[in-house]
């Protein structure tokens, strides 16, 4: 069973996290098989800027990789960062990826050079940046590591968004739309952080209610047991 009665709190919550995220990286791969395995021209679904034709690819080209490796960076890169999400953001974490898919790829479309733009790298930007402001934003302890740790991992990711350090084997204007999109959504959702004060409060509520229970069977206990022993007087 994924889940059980006696399961810690912070366990389960970090289980919920990972559904989605394994999910959706599961689809991306068996996606990749599928084209592969029908020698699929992957071009046909990437963003080919400031065309009608290539208006699909806003939504399609997370979906569509140049080969296995990658796919490979990509989709493990992405896993990590989408459960950091679902965990940390969990309220809003659905709202986040639905808003940030669509705004990456408008924005590619938009500033993007004359090529055909293909891959999650764009959606993975996206979420490395909502998650480093949004740690900065809430300005909370827990959600500041987590910004940190995005620095030091993923630190280098900052050199493949920028214009005058070209590499044709990239798209630097789709990283740059991620990260955008990211900071935009990291801004509207600033408020809708986890706190962990709150966790704990609920936990807190709910050693109180047992303590409750525990105090209220332990009166009736002694009640019963004053009456046996009125009982036994009267005898």
């Amino acid at each position: 069973m994924l889940f059980y009665p006696n399961m810690s709190q912070e366990r389960r919550r970090f289980l919920h996290a990972l559904v989605f995220p394994i999910l959706l990286s599961l689809l991306l791969v068996l996606i990749y098989i599928v084209q592969w395995g029908l020698q699929l021209n992957v071009d046909t679904w990437g963003v080919v800027p400031r065309t009608i034709s290539g208006l699909k690819g806003i939504l399609l080209h997370p979906f569509a990789h140049a080969g296995l490796s990658h796919l490979f960076n990509n989709v493990s890169t992405f896993l990590i960062l989408s459960t950091a999400l679902y965990y940390f953001y969990r309220d809003v974490a659905g709202k986040v990826l639905l808003l940030l898919w669509p705004m990456t790829g408008t924005l590619l479309w938009i500033i993007g050079r004359d090529s055909i733009h293909i891959g999650a790298s764009g959606i993975i930007y996206g979420l490395a940046f909502f998650i480093f402001w949004g740690g900065l934003l809430m300005r909370n302890i827990s959600l500041l590591a987590i910004s940190l740790a995005v620095v030091f991992w993923y630190g280098s990711m900052v050199w493949d968004m920028l214009p005058f350090l070209p590499n044709e084997s990239i798209s630097w204007e789709g990283h740059l739309s991620g990260a955008v999109s990211g900071s935009i959504l990291a801004f509207v959702f600033r408020k809708t952080g986890w706190q962990p004060q709150e966790s704990d409060s609920e936990e807190d509520s709910e050693t109180d209610e047992l303590d409750e229970i525990a105090m209220k069977y332990e009166k009736e206990g002694e009640l019963i047991e004053k009456e046996e022993n009125n009982q036994d007087d009267k005898q």
